[in-house]
Formats: structure tokens, C-alpha cells, sequence
């Protein structure tokens, strides 16, 4: 069986909410990105940390990469129906485990460390399912989908299986979309903070009140360089989201959230993007 057709390459920075520019203080991006590529299965997905919480990034940035691997492991061999069933019988055990590792109280360490969202995609030769537990924004050959925030921003994390705050039958990852892999161009996945991005289009990069604008989100899945140069995505946010001083004030970038963007793209036959 030949090895997926597709590439991937992602990327993130700082919301300015969190660098604070002009005043004092910075809180860490607390987003997260990873993914897993075997011959015959690609898992990419992303995580936001909850934004008040002291240690929510530590959180996300060790589930993202271990849910991938473990959801590409457990893909190999099952249906994605079972593979998702397999991947929460996991889950939750080693979040306890690793909150009970951390600290007395597993109540309190996964309220600090544990609370984030997930939005991933799971590519077998057959099968293409977007999943999530949150918020967050996806396209699917260049349909945007815009994963509504929760009321007071706070999304049913994993998390909350152990801490309360959401019925248990409501807190779980959740199949978004499923499609044929044979139609897939391309695919985003982004936190909730891509909505930004968004909303940028039209907007001069800082420091120009006139010039280049931003652009629109397609141009992370329709331009090759954004996914031939792996740290191209992470220069097109950061580049959105530096300061700037103009008229003697200093000007907030374009992303007040923290952002972050993978994209899957299907290679062409030549081993070119397509």
C-alpha cells in the first residue's frame, strides 16, 4: 500500500493578550500543535489551554503529541468509530495518573494543568474524520467551519470529567465531519484564536498604515510555501503579530489570542503540492 499523499506543516505565536505589549508581564502561549504520520495513518491536532488557568499550556503541549501518536497507533488497526472509543479509555486513566504524579489533590492539578480543547483530524486511506472536544476552526477543501465558543468561554475540556462544571455525557471528543480521503485537497485546523485571523483580511501588517494587508485564511492552504518551508506559517502569524510604534505609541499586533494554524495538503502525484 503506497504511503498518504500528504504533507504537513504548522505553526504558532503568541496572542498579544499574553505578551502585553507596552506594559508589564507575559503569560505563556498556551496554545499547542503536534502530529503523527505512518504509511498509513496521519493524525494532526491542535490544543488551547484555558486561558485562566496557571499551567494550562503544560498541558496542552504534552497531550497534543501524545494524543496523535496514540490515536495514529490505535488507527492502524480499527475502524475510527473504535479508534476514538480506544483513545478516551486512554485518556482519561493518564490524566489521572499524571495529575496524581504532580500533586495531592487530582481535583486542583487538572483544573490547573489539564483544561484545554482539542481539534484534530485522523486520515486513514479511506476514512477522513475532523474531531474535537471544544472550540476552535477547521476547513475541509477550503470550507471554513467556525467552532462557536461556549458561553463564558469555557468549552467542555477533558478535563472536566474529573472537576465538574459539565454533564458527563457532554464531555468527550466528538466526530465533526467524516469524508472519503480520495476527496481531500487540503485541510486546517486552528484554535479559536484563527478567528482572528480572520478578521485580519483587510488589515495592513504593523507599522503600515498603507500597503500589504494581511490576506485572506485560504492562503495557508492554497499557497505551496506555507507548507514547503515548515516554519513559514509560524513567520506569516508572527509577522501579523509584531509591535510597532507609531506616532510615538506602541501598537498592538494583529492577534490578540494565541494562534495556531496546522495544514494537511495533498501532494501531487510528481511529489508536489497539489
Amino acid at each position: 500500500m503506497e504511503a498518504l499523499p500528504f504533507v504537513v506543516a504548522g505553526g504558532s505565536v503568541p496572542g498579544t493578550d499574553h505578551t502585553k505589549p507596552g506594559q508589564p508581564g507575559w503569560i505563556n502561549n498556551q496554545d499547542a500543535f503536534a502530529w503523527m504520520k505512518t504509511d498509513n495513518v496521519l493524525v494532526a491536532v491542535v490544543c488551547d489551554g484555558c486561558g485562566s488557568m496557571p499551567h494550562s499550556d503544560v498541558g496542552a503541549q504534552l497531550m497534543a503529541p501524545l494524543i496523535a501518536k496514540h490515536l495514529a497507533v490505535v488507527s492502524e488497526d480499527l475502524q475510527p468509530k473504535d479508534a476514538f472509543t480506544m483513545l478516551e479509555r486512554w485518556v482519561y486513566p493518564f490524566m489521572e495518573h499524571t495529575a496524581r504524579a504532580i500533586g495531592v489533590d487530582v481535583q486542583k492539578t487538572i483544573n490547573e494543568y489539564f483544561l484545554f480543547t482539542v481539534l484534530g483530524v485522523l486520515i486513514t486511506p479511506k476514512h477522513t474524520v475532523i474531531f474535537e472536544a471544544g472550540d476552535g476552526v477547521y476547513a475541509v477543501n477550503g470550507e471554513t467551519t467556525v467552532i462557536p465558543p461556549y458561553p463564558d468561554n469555557a468549552p467542555p475540556y477533558l478535563g472536566h470529567r474529573f472537576t465538574g462544571g459539565w454533564p458527563r455525557n457532554q464531555i468527550g471528543i466528538r466526530i465533526r465531519e467524516q469524508r472519503k480521503t480520495e476527496e481531500i485537497t487540503s485541510i486546517l485546523l486552528g484554535t479559536d484564536g484563527v478567528t482572528d485571523v480572520i478578521r485580519a483580511r483587510d488589515k495592513p501588517f504593523p507599522g503600515r498604515k498603507e500597503g500589504p494587508v494581511f490576506g485572506p485564511l485560504s492562503q495557508f492552504w492554497e499557497d505551496e510555501l506555507f507548507v514547503a518551508n515548515s516554519d513559514m506559517i509560524r513567520r506569516g502569524l508572527a509577522r501579523a503579530n509584531r509591535e510597532a510604534v507609531e506616532d510615538g505609541l506602541i501598537k498592538k499586533g494583529l492577534l490578540s489570542d494565541d494562534t495556531t494554524i496546522v495544514v494537511v495538503r495533498r501532494q501531487s502525484e510528481g511529489g508536489g503540492n497539489a
